[in-house]
């Protein structure tokens, strides 16, 4: 892909990862952040063109990607408006004649226990549903996810957040970007 990607919740870890995979392909990027004031760094002189817009808001999204041949789709961590987001990310791509998604999803989008799980699973409907062109990621917990725990790994008394019984594949971000 050589035509320009638009990455929402480009300022967190998640989107930061791909926006470096994409420049280090020499694909062009346009980050789509929530407050440009917070996020300034993201161009750094770069290429990367920085865009200030609400995911939720179908005027912000339709602006954000005119222009760019695919989104790749990150909504804020347990957001309580990922369906919405969803839906707009659709309408956009629609609407400025963008064929290609690439959702950010979870492991186990269909989990009844976990709303924002199940809410993305929702958006993967939508995205099958619709005439895009789809590819949807489904990573597991980050390695980097750990970076806060560093002091307890060192004493040996880290506690996990999910059934030690079970495995837990964890990937890299990188490799995920």
């Amino acid at each position: 892909m050589t035509g320009r990607v638009l990455v929402t919740g480009a300022g967190g870890k998640t989107g930061r990862a791909v926006i470096a995979a994409l420049r280090d392909r020499g694909v062009p990027v346009r980050a789509c952040v929530r407050h440009l004031d917070r996020h300034g760094d993201l161009a750094d002189g770069s290429d990367v063109e920085v865009v200030a817009g609400d995911q939720r808001v179908h005027d912000d999204l339709v602006a954000a990607v005119q222009g760019c041949d695919a989104v790749y789709a990150i909504a804020p961590n347990v957001t309580a408006h990922e369906v919405e987001m969803g839906q707009a990310v659709i309408a956009a791509c629609r609407r400025a004649d963008v064929p290609r998604v690439v959702y950010h999803s979870v492991l186990d989008p269909f989990q009844p226990a976990m709303p924002h799980h199940a809410d993305k699973g929702r958006v993967e409907r939508l995205l099958a549903a619709s005439d895009l062109q789809v590819t949807v990621l489904r990573p597991n917990a980050y390695f980097q996810n750990l970076d806060g725990y560093l002091e307890e790994l060192r004493t040996g008394r880290y506690g996990v957040p999910y059934a030690v019984d079970r495995g837990l594949a964890m990937v890299d971000l990188r490799d995920v970007a």
